[in-house]
């Protein structure tokens, strides 16, 4: 059904704030001030008709507005457990009746302001929820309503400062966003991250462009929401609404193999020594010098993804993975450099792959000589998705494990992404699938409840809450992308983002990285001062 009054409100706006942020952002800052919600949408000098359009299409359901208020301008707050409570904090102040069927809200009758109006059909304006009648084929068991098209002028966007602050119209309502970060690539793709300002410094906001369209992620209080570019059109996915479930990392994290004769094995002085020359040789992308950078070589099949967009997946990836790091006080970088297709099946499972890739074997004979070439500290597959033989989300060998001296040869790991390309296509491999996997290389492992060995030090573990947060490395949700660290002392709901060493909850994966990523970017002698991405 077609909207009956009103074009349709799927288009992203932007309007900079004149108003710049003052200096560096607070690091005191709460990660989270508004707390999670099952039903969160901000309205901002809206119209009544322009709102309840907007909430139709996420709500599903349809309003009557007298047409005599249409006009009136709407700045609200829902932040609610159901859509009864929401539609309360919405309507303030207006007569409004709702029906329901089966539990569930349907209609939502506005006759107008507290002590004033009665319905009168022939002066109603109607909103339908439009919900798409075609979508693409990896949409096709979305719940109605979860995925629609969008268009966001990024061209605009890219001319806000790093610093200054810029209102997002989203299909969710209107939000304050700080920018504080732009990458751009050789390739000439860019990654453009912000946060939610009213919010807080958890719910992040990452959008990438480049020669595969607009791809990104969007975190509020009531989840998490994707932006991808499916045959030249942009859509936006709800995925809590979209029935959608994380594949998880169960079994993904492998103590190294050091018992194998075919690894590279060299000693900690060595390693330490390459790590000292690696702060001199490599500069980062920052004007600061001193931050170690870990080269990663990243191959990449071809069967249900293009190049393109693994090409410019991956360089989104790393730049997310990069202001994790910073926003985890961690004093690192990755750098991409270097990228090719492989013809490696997509479908076989993550152990083999691993087995395979770090081994030199099959069609990922010549990975070795490849590394060398580039001079890449860790090698890694990145492929679609497939939940019925994949396994996980990813597999790698834990660097470090058990508190051993880094391995060159065991620096390797399989990343899969997005939502599942076989029958299983409900579920996905997350956002922070790429700094999970990679941080398993740099010697951290799961929380302490599911890591069946120890990562470098007793303290390299993750931390979060059941049913509030989980910290990268966890298997706690909603996921926040920052690493354990006891440096973030109250900004995880309140209490700390990890404990220092000593305390029975010991879980400070910064400080592991702090320490092992400069022995990692030492690994292997740096060949490319220009990134190959092909």
């Amino acid at each position: 059904m077609k909207h009956t009054f009103f074009v349709k409100a799927s288009i992203l706006l932007i309007a900079i704030n004149a108003v710049a942020m003052h200096g560096a952002f607070a690091e005191t800052e709460s990660l989270i001030k508004e707390q999670p919600h099952a039903i969160y949408h901000v309205v901002k000098n809206k119209t009544l008709q322009e709102a309840s359009n907007q909430i139709a299409l996420r709500s599903g359901i349809a309003f009557q507005l007298n047409a005599a208020n249409k006009n009136d301008s709407i700045t609200a707050k829902l932040a609610a457990e159901n859509w009864q409570a929401a539609l309360a904090q919405f309507l303030r102040g207006y007569n409004y009746t709702t029906a329901s069927a089966n539990g569930k809200i349907k209609s939502v009758i506005v006759t107008g302001l507290n002590g004033s109006g009665t319905s009168n059909p022939d002066a109603m304006v109607a909103i339908a929820p439009d919900v798409m009648d075609s979508l693409p084929d990896q949409y096709k068991n979305h719940a109605p309503g979860s995925v629609e098209p969008i268009n966001l002028n990024m061209d605009k966007l890219k001319q806000t400062p790093v610093g200054k602050k810029v209102t997002l119209d989203l299909p969710i309502g209107q939000y304050t966003v700080a920018h504080d970060d732009y990458v751009k690539h050789n390739d000439g793709s860019s990654t453009w991250i912000g946060y939610l300002d009213e919010e807080g410094k958890a719910y992040r906001v990452y959008l990438s462009q480049g020669d595969a369209g607009l791809m990104g992620n969007v975190n509020t209080p009531d989840g998490m929401y994707t932006i991808d570019t499916v045959a030249g059109q942009t859509y936006w996915v709800d995925v809590n609404r979209s029935g959608q479930l994380a594949g998880g990392f169960h079994n993904d994290q492998v103590s190294e193999p050091l018992a194998n004769a075919g690894f590279d094995i060299k000693t900690a002085a060595a390693l330490a020594s390459n790590g000292a020359s690696a702060l001199k040789v490599k500069a980062p992308r920052s004007v600061v010098t001193t931050v170690p950078v870990v080269d990663i070589m990243v191959l990449y099949t071809t069967v249900k993804q293009t190049a393109a967009f693994a090409r410019q997946r991956l360089q989104y990836l790393i730049d997310v993975t990069n202001k994790a790091y910073k926003d985890s006080k961690i004093n690192i970088q990755l750098r991409l450099v270097h990228t090719r297709a492989t013809k490696y099946s997509e479908t076989a499972s993550n152990d083999v792959a691993l087995s395979d890739l770090s081994r030199d074997r099959g069609a990922l004979a010549g990975t070795s000589a490849l590394r060398t070439k580039y001079g890449a500290d860790l090698v890694f597959l990145f492929r679609p998705y497939y939940r019925s033989t994949h396994g996980s989300c990813g597999m790698t060998y834990v660097g470090f494990s058990t508190g051993q001296s880094g391995n060159p040869g065991t620096a390797f790991g399989t990343v899969s992404d997005g939502t599942s390309r076989d029958n299983y296509n409900l579920y996905y491999c997350g956002l922070q699938t790429f700094a999970h996997e990679t941080g398993h290389s740099l010697g951290n492992v799961h929380d302490r409840y599911y890591a069946s060995f120890q990562g470098k030090f007793p303290y390299s573990y993750a931390w979060g809450i059941y049913g509030k947060f989980g910290t990268i490395m966890s298997y706690y949700s909603p996921s926040l992308m920052f690493y354990s660290t006891p440096l973030l002392k109250t900004q995880c709901k309140g209490g700390p983002c990890g404990y220092a060493e000593g305390n029975v909850n010991s879980s400070d994966q910064s400080r592991t990285i702090n320490y092992t990523g400069p022995i990692v970017a030492g690994f292997k002698p740096k060949t490319t001062a220009v990134p190959v991405i092909q």
